[in-house]
């Protein structure tokens, strides 16, 4: 319970900031963090991930991780509430693999926040059978 409090917490507090700075909650904004992290953490390519040490601030890599980790904070949150049932031990990477797919099939989104837009998919991909 203490967990998913936090993952809430973590959402809300993310949309929050997301709106108030830059459109940085935009789909637009996070969809390059999203990649980066499935460069850097899923497919382990080191290149990338040196290319970003010496050529631009760390902080990209800890943002690409907050991607994925608000992609993982939705689809939980949503399986706790029941709104939602994935397939049992589904990963991290084929979670954000799956959104980050979706939203790119529909540019004319890409204003819209990443949240929701997220939520949708996620919402779309694993609904609940009555």
């Amino acid at each position: 319970m203490k967990r998913l409090t936090l993952v809430i917490t973590f959402v809300l507090v993310t949309l929050c900031q997301g709106q108030a700075q830059d459109n940085r909650g935009s789909a637009k904004y996070m969809l390059p963090f999203c990649q980066t992290w499935l460069k850097v953490a899923a497919e382990r390519d080191l290149e990338v991930r040196g290319s970003i040490l010496k050529t631009e601030q760390p902080i990209r890599l800890t943002t690409a991780g907050m991607c994925a980790g608000l992609v993982v904070g939705v689809a939980e949150t949503l399986r706790v509430l029941e709104v939602v049932c994935p397939p049992e031990h589904v990963s991290d990477e084929p979670l954000v693999r799956m959104v980050i797919a979706e939203i790119e099939k529909h540019p004319e989104q890409l204003g819209e926040d990443f949240i929701v837009l997220a939520s949708e998919v996620i919402m779309n991909s694993w609904p609940c059978k009555d």
